[in-house]
């Protein structure tokens, strides 16, 4: 009887034990999960308001690039009406000037009278013939173009106006500006085909491309002289440059 009141002593003795340590398991049980919640409810809360946060900066920024396309939309309007008065005011003044030559034609068709051609003597057109070549024989070439230039002008349908030519190209070969005197030999052939100069001109022509290193365009210009001007001084000239050249 004795020994077992001593087992139910210690049975209930090891029954208090456990309770005790599963009552103290169950509040280490209670006090994380009230950790736990604690955590949630603060994270919540932090995100919360993180949200609310990043929620007014994009509505800051979308007012922000609303108020810049207004402003941005208002500049393109007041650029446009800016344009369209420049091209009003350039329509105008353009409308002005178009008047202004009407008017001005107008008033000249009235005011224009024909007038008689002028009438120069011959004497007129030997002299200043003779003052360009005179210029030329005494090596002013530069100043012998402007006047044979001027006599070209002034007398287009002369007898002399291939010599003017041919001295005006003679003029740049003397100063060994071969190519301008190519140019203007090639009018003289052109213009004045039946003209007295005409083989002189191939013949100082095919001088300046030999000058120019070009010797087979040299040794066609002086063939074309000895075959078509035979009678010539200048074919005479190109027999022995040809020669001379072979």
């Amino acid at each position: 009887m004795y020994s077992i009141l001593l087992a139910l002593l210690f049975f209930a003795s090891l029954l208090s034990g456990c309770t005790l340590h599963l009552q103290n398991q169950l509040d280490e049980q209670k006090q994380y999960l009230q950790q736990i919640d604690k955590s949630l409810r603060r994270y919540q809360a932090d995100s919360s308001s993180e949200f609310d946060k990043i929620r007014r900066e994009i509505q800051i920024i979308k007012g922000t690039l609303d108020e810049n396309s207004h402003h941005a939309q208002q500049d393109i309007t007041e650029l446009k009406a800016r344009i369209d008065k420049i091209i009003i005011a350039l329509k105008k003044k353009q409308g002005q000037l178009d008047q202004l030559q009407k008017n001005y034609a107008a008033t000249d068709a009235k005011t224009d009278t024909p007038s008689a051609p002028a009438v120069s003597s011959p004497s007129d057109e030997q002299t200043m013939y003779d003052r360009a070549y005179g210029d030329f024989k005494n090596g002013r070439y530069q100043q012998a173009r402007v006047r044979f230039e001027k006599f070209l002008k002034t007398y287009p349908k002369s007898d002399l106006a291939d010599n003017a030519l041919y001295w005006i190209g003679n003029s740049f070969f003397k100063e060994k500006n071969f190519k301008e005197s190519i140019t203007a030999f090639e009018d003289v052939i052109k213009k004045f085909p039946r003209g007295n100069k005409v083989p002189d001109a191939y013949y100082l022509q095919a001088l300046a491309f030999y000058e120019l290193q070009d010797q087979l365009t040299a040794q066609i210009l002086l063939e074309t002289v000895i075959q078509n001007f035979p009678a010539s001084q200048a074919a005479s000239l190109a027999q022995k440059k040809h020669a001379e050249i072979k």
